[in-house]
């Protein structure tokens, strides 16, 4: 299975990306190859929609090449991906675009989207009105985006439940030329800011963010 891409980005931090092309028998070979038995399918067979199945088996290829060898992906209470080794992980998929982020010893969150001028049907749900006033120009398309895919890999990255995307999640103004921007965890007992970085990949807008255990 070729790699559309893998992005280093940093000393032990990637990003594995994958566009899906094959058939759900074919991920399934390549995943007993690696070891994965019938039992080990018993997940993905819960899924009913076609898509989904191979977004899940296309993701354990993606990790299982990455690291040459038998892993399996976990998940804890919250939902949250796990691996048994020292890498932490984080998923994204949409379209037929699926996307592996492996940090070692290092929290990390990613998520993409296929862009769109879908996107603005929903900017209400998920933007404060001091982040709309800061997009500006009639809803920038691109900023809108950045936003949506910024508080995704921050709900990732704080990996239990019950944030709300407008109270808990704040985004500060982007500028689109750094590649890189600032959001911010707010609970009742902490802040936790977090730098956030993104690239745009053919059709497709990804952000990342991470920090150190």
């Amino acid at each position: 299975m070729p790699k559309t891409l893998t992005k280093k980005i940093s000393e032990n931090c990637f990003l594995l990306f994958w566009e899906i092309e094959e058939e759900i028998d074919s991920l399934k070979q390549k995943l007993v190859d690696f070891g994965y038995s019938e039992i080990d399918f018993e997940n993905v067979n819960l899924y009913k929609s076609p898509q989904r199945q191979l977004e899940w088996l296309s993701s354990r290829v993606l990790v299982c090449d990455f690291f040459q060898q038998l892993t399996y992906i976990h998940y804890d209470d919250f939902g949250k991906p796990y691996l048994d080794n020292n890498f932490q992980i984080s998923i994204s998929h949409t379209k037929n675009l699926v996307v592996v982020a492996l940090c070692k010893e290092s929290l990390i969150g990613i998520d993409t989207e296929f862009v769109s001028d879908k996107i603005g049907r929903i900017a209400l749900k998920f933007l404060s009105k001091k982040e709309l006033e800061n997009i500006g120009v009639e809803n920038d398309i691109l900023k809108l985006y950045l936003h949506w895919c910024a508080k995704e890999a921050l709900y990732k990255v704080y990996g239990r439940k019950n944030l709300n995307f407008i109270d808990n999640l704040q985004i500060d103004p982007i500028d689109g030329k750094k590649g890189y921007f600032m959001g911010h965890i707010i609970t009742e007992n902490q802040t936790l800011s977090y730098q956030l970085h993104f690239f745009e990949y053919k059709e497709f807008v990804v952000v990342w963010t991470g920090k150190n255990l």
